[in-house]
């Protein structure tokens, strides 16, 4: 149990970055006046920092016979998609504001997280879909709401 209390307050801290780091990539857009570059910045900013961790850390590169084994779209999808992500957010923010448009990115995240362990998607194990499930999901897209329009 203590593992998991500590991996919990990991993941809060992880959540609580977000709103943070939203705001400091929309401020360096408006500083930039372009999204996509700053997009960019973000992305050589955390490669860069990457970079000198790996350094640091020096971790045993797996033989290539175990990275040949790994999915064609783990390789790609993970960058691809954070880019998007990054773009949409630092796009949406500013409009919408941030508390709108990060609890509709969790609710996106939700339901997709749903779809993909209801049907085993990504080689995820399947964990299907139930009625407590939904109604969550359903719940939080009311607070949602609430959330925007008050």
């Amino acid at each position: 149990m203590q593992k998991i209390g500590f991996a919990l307050i990991l993941a809060l801290i992880a959540g609580a970055l977000v709103p943070i780091q939203t705001g400091a990539n929309t401020a360096l857009s408006n500083g930039l006046d372009n999204v996509l570059l700053s997009t960019f910045v973000v992305f050589l900013v955390a490669s860069l920092t990457t970079f000198l961790i790996l350094i640091i850390q020096r971790p045993k590169i797996p033989p290539i016979c175990k990275l040949m084994t790994i999915p064609w779209f783990a390789w790609l999808t993970g960058g691809i998609l954070g880019s998007g992500y990054i773009y949409l957010v630092i796009l949406t923010a500013p409009k919408l504001g941030m508390a709108t448009v990060l609890g509709i990115v969790i609710i996106g995240k939700i339901f997709t997280a749903m779809a993909i362990d209801h049907f085993g998607w990504l080689s995820m194990k399947i964990n299907k879909l139930s009625f407590g499930k939904i109604l969550g999901a359903i719940i939080m897209l009311v607070g949602i709401t609430i959330v925007k329009n008050f």
